[in-house]
């Protein structure tokens, strides 16, 4: 059981990342990306893109847990005295909300690359 937890809770904290952390950090400029077109050529000539590009993916689920937990404990630290019942009914619909953009944005990410293989 424990196993799956941390594996789970790794999932959600990608996917925080990737939903969240990511598009706040490209529309403040903090970070830009090539386009993808260029992406897809460049991986043909250099081989270690895609094993910098997961490195990369890893520093941003990192900086998706320390957002979280930073969330976790200023929440925790307002509400101490507070016990809400309906906590675990919010949680399920946040992680629900977030696997369905997450698996919307996996679904076009493979429809952009069937497209461009095609052309």
């Amino acid at each position: 059981i424990n196993i799956f937890m941390l594996y789970f809770v790794g999932m959600v904290m990608s996917r925080v990342g990737s939903l969240v952390i990511e598009p706040i950090l490209l529309k403040i400029k903090f970070i830009r990306y090539a386009p993808y077109k260029d992406y897809l050529k460049a991986i043909k000539v250099d081989e270690k893109i895609p094993t910098l590009l997961l490195e990369n993916n890893t520093y941003r689920t990192f900086i998706a847990v320390f957002t979280v937990a930073s969330i976790i404990l200023i929440y925790e630290s307002l509400c101490e005295h507070i016990l809400n019942k309906g906590a675990g009914v919010w949680v399920c619909i946040v992680m629900l909300i977030l696997f369905l953009i997450a698996f919307r944005k996996q679904t076009n990410f493979i429809r952009m690359r069937v497209e461009i293989a095609i052309k």
